[in-house]
């Protein structure tokens, strides 16, 4: 069988033992002879008349001139492959195989497509004088007359799905000038999304004609791809002048199959017979524009039902010969994407029986043309008979075959015609029909019948399996109200609407109870991000006098706070119980609370100072007044700080806590103070398990209680220096700063001086600064002058140059007791800062003190006046 105008398509016909299959491939001959045409056609008629299932053709032809060369065709089991050998000269000649139908080069398809010669964009490397051309036969060809290295084909493709790619095929060849010897070899490198797919060796001392067959199997998003294909022939640097090479590629096809689509329809063949007649065979023709499962349901007239006959996969382009055992029967197809088929002929073979003396009348309902034992027979009116002159012998078979398009429901009907008798053998009807094959269905029912509706209504629904399915319970009867749904007999949902999921078979049961007086409840939270309630947020009916409990649950971290009923606040308890006597609102409000704690205070933070404050460490206060010392750990060490959200932990520092005395110092780093306004904060307290999570590094800028030994610090010994760490005194732990001789008790070594020197501290970021740092001192007193000199001194470049803060000495009480010191060093803030501690005795008269003592440095952000903080009323875990 040949459409017009497929000149030059040659085919293969394999038949199955049950089955048939056509596959029909094109080999098409660049050579340009017309013998070849020819007798590739002949062969090919015979082929088909004979129903050969292989064959192999051998042929010689003239190329050029004189030249000759051997063409093989061999077809076996579907498969067409061609061979060209004993070519001496094959410029522009070569082999060619695809699939016939679309061309490959027309567009680029979303589901299976291919890519063709024109989208295609090169680039040559090296001297560039390589290049890409196009023949006139959609080949691509590299040609070059200089040195050259390498070139790159390449396409840019769009996918507007996920595809699964899973095929790449294509054609090459290529010549070159064998007079040279020892060319070398070179690569062809196929490239998707810069991946190396496949790779080959190409010798180029051979002329080669090849294809490749690339199985990739690789999904690929929806979005912009590139396919590339280089020939690598940088073994050819330094062939000059007219040395002849070239490279040719056609016929690229890449195969995909588009992901989460699924197009299906079907068309069911109608076919009544009398008696005396029995069906011999059916076979139908057809043809697809893309990639098609095909199934065939065949009509057992045993059990009066379709079953499976047969599955086949159509390739595009490419004509299928179906053979069916029974004459009516279902075409279902299947595929990723839109799809055509097209029925080039329906042949209907049957066997007549004990007849004589008949001969023939065609009756044809509708256009359409019919072919009958040898006789065309067309119709383009209604209800025209053709007679068709020729007797029926006994056993006789009966050749019906139908040419499409036909409209829809068409009739053929058969008739023989004796001289005693009319026998209608049968009559052909064609009915489109759609479904999906892979389904589920939805029953929908009402409990008990005629006590409501649905939408849509009761009855048995069709679904494409996992399907979602939205049905809405209808309150047609006055004397019914909607109560809820039952999914498969078990309990759904008591809202009027659902949304079900369609797999396997679904019964949904829309159940409605007698009218009685209803109340609605409206159920909500606070927050859904805090906590739920069961039954869950939302409206419920309820008869008068029901009694409904509501169950809160909170979060973690989270707290029934109270209950808000009909606007009124009520105790949290859980659950809560409502009496149905009128409508009633509900909300459940949760709030934060850190589980484990069981009180906390509010402490509102005001700024003073009129400046906006990031960071700061805020000095709370807490006494018999604000706080209850029993109801917290005797260390203080379950004491935590929030932000305002009551949730975030805030970082802090227990400088002290004396719960005999009632009195405690914390300082608590907060966020953020806006100028002149308030902030809050959250101290939790009572969880006896807790562990402390005390840590003033995190609380201050600096802070050193040289409990760390020297930690950073630069020890310099000006002169007898006696700058060392001691456990002698100490403020805070066991060791502090001392400038003093430990083997005499005193800095009574003749004249002495010396400083410490602390690691580079940045006060980046403050609004200002302040030094802080607790000292203990006894030194020479003299009025008349300063002697035995303690100083502070800060450098801003790293310790060239140095400016004096603080100084005491012998014109200064000696203080011989721990007390704190205090620097406002704001004006050096945005600086990286060294601090730097000195003591010079001046002469080596009167050193007989015990000397200066540091301990607990805290370089810290400041501002004058400081915030001031209020503690709120103790709040209880409800």
């Amino acid at each position: 069988m040949f459409r017009k105008g497929q000149a030059t398509v040659i085919g293969a016909v394999f038949l199955a033992i049950i089955f048939s299959f056509v596959a029909l491939f094109v080999i098409q001959l660049y050579a340009g002879q017309q013998e070849v045409y020819q007798e590739a056609m002949r062969i090919y008629r015979k082929t088909l008349e004979e129903g050969s299932p292989s064959l192999e053709i051998n042929y010689t032809y003239p190329v050029v001139g004189d030249i000759s060369s051997d063409l093989t065709l061999t077809v076996e089991d579907g498969s067409l492959n061609c061979t060209l050998t004993n070519l001496e000269y094959i410029d522009n000649t070569y082999c060619q195989l695809y699939s016939t139908g679309p061309s490959p080069h027309n567009a680029i398809e979303n589901g299976d497509f291919s890519l063709g010669g024109t989208y295609w964009t090169t680039t040559a490397e090296s001297d560039g004088t390589s290049r890409w051309t196009f023949s006139s036969y959609n080949a691509t060809v590299i040609t070059s007359d200089a040195t050259w290295s390498k070139s790159t084909l390449s396409q840019v493709f769009q996918l507007e799905n996920d595809a699964t790619v899973y095929y790449l095929i294509f054609n090459y060849s290529s010549k070159f000038d064998t007079t040279i010897p020892n060319m070398g070899e070179g690569t062809l490198d196929v490239f998707l999304d810069n991946e190396l797919i496949y790779q080959t060796t190409i010798s180029f001392s051979d002329n080669v004609i090849s294809s490749a067959n690339i199985s990739i199997n690789k999904i690929l998003p929806a979005g912009s791809h590139k396919l590339e294909i280089r020939f690598n022939a940088s073994y050819l640097l330094g062939l000059t002048g007219t040395n002849y090479h070239n490279f040719s590629i056609d016929n690229i096809v890449l195969l995909a199959k588009e992901l989460g689509k699924s197009y299906t329809a079907a068309l069911k063949f109608d076919v009544n017979l009398v008696d005396n007649i029995i069906n011999l065979t059916t076979n139908i023709y057809l043809l697809s524009n893309t990639s098609v499962v095909m199934k065939v349901y065949a009509y057992d007239p045993s059990t009066n039902s379709f079953k499976l006959d047969g599955e086949y996969f159509m390739l595009p382009g490419m004509p299928s010969n179906i053979s069916i055992s029974s004459p009516s029967f279902i075409l279902s197809f299947t595929s990723s994407q839109a799809f055509e088929v097209d029925f080039d002929q329906v042949r209907i073979v049957y066997h007549l029986l004990n007849t004589s003396g008949l001969y023939m009348v065609v009756e044809n309902n509708g256009p359409g043309v019919f072919y009958l034992n040898g006789i065309w027979i067309r119709s383009s009116s209604t209800l025209k008979r053709v007679n068709v002159s020729a007797v029926i012998t006994p056993l006789d078979d009966i050749k019906v075959s139908a040419l499409f398009p036909l409209s829809m429901n068409d009739v053929l009907e058969i008739r023989l015609i004796g001289a005693t008798q009319v026998i209608k053998i049968g009559n052909i009807r064609i009915t489109p029909q759609t479904f999906y094959l892979n389904t589920s269905t939805l029953h929908i029912e009402v409990s008990p019948p005629g006590s409501g509706s649905t939408n849509p209504s009761p009855g048995d629904y069709t679904y494409i399996t996992g399907s979602s399915v939205t049905v809405t319970a209808v309150e047609t009867n006055p004397a019914y109200v909607f109560s809820h749904w039952l999914l498969n007999g078990t309990l759904y949902s008591t809202n009027a609407t659902v949304t079900v999921v369609v797999s396997g078979y679904v019964n949904l049961t829309a159940v409605f109870e007698p009218y009685t007086v209803l109340y609605y409840l409206n159920i909500s939270v606070n927050d859904p991000l805090y906590g739920t309630t069961d039954p869950e947020p939302g409206v419920y009916k309820y008869p008068e006098g029901t009694s409904v409990d509501i169950t809160a649950y909170p979060n973690v971290n989270y707290v029934l706070w109270k209950w808000i009923i009909d606007g009124t606040p009520s105790a949290p308890i859980n659950p809560v119980t409502v009496i149905m006597n009128q409508n009633h609102t509900l909300t459940a409000v949760f709030e934060p609370w850190l589980e484990g704690w069981q009180y906390r205070r509010e402490i509102v933070i005001q700024e003073n100072s009129g400046t906006a404050l990031t960071n700061y460490p805020v000095k709370i206060i807490l006494d018999s007044s604000n706080f209850d010392f029993s109801k917290a750990n005797s260390d203080g060490a379950d004491i935590r700080f929030t932000a305002d959200d009551k949730l975030t932990l805030l970082s802090y520092w227990i400088e002290k806590w004396d719960p005999v005395a009632q009195t405690a110092v914390i300082w608590v780093k907060v966020p953020s103070i806006p100028a002149d306004s308030q902030v809050s904060i959250y101290m939790y307290y009572g969880n006896p398990s807790a562990a402390s999570i005390s840590d003033p590094h995190n609380v201050f800028t600096f802070y050193d209680d040289v409990e760390s030994g020297q930690d950073g610090w630069t020890v310099i010994d000006e002169y007898n220096g006696l700058w060392h760490i001691t456990s002698r005194r100490s403020h805070s732990g066991s060791y502090s700063w001392w400038y003093g001789d430990e083997n005499l008790g005193t800095y009574n070594v003749g004249l002495t001086r010396g400083a410490i020197i602390s690691p580079s501290v940045s006060l980046n970021g403050l609004q200002g600064a302040i030094l802080e740092f607790w000292t203990w001192w006894q030194v020479e007193r003299w009025y008349g002058g300063i002697y035995d000199r303690m100083q502070v001194w800060i450098s801003t470049d790293g310790g060239n140059t140095w400016k004096l803060l603080w100084q005491r000495g012998s014109n200064t009480d000696s203080l011989s007791y721990w007390h704190v010191e205090s620097i406002d060093i704001s004006s050096y803030i945005n600086n990286n800062i060294l601090i730097k501690f000195r003591f010079d005795s001046v002469d080596g008269l009167y050193n007989n003190y015990e000397g200066w003592y540091i301990d607990d440095i805290i370089i810290r952000n400041y501002v004058s006046p400081e915030p001031t903080f209020t503690v709120g009323p103790e709040e209880t875990l409800p």
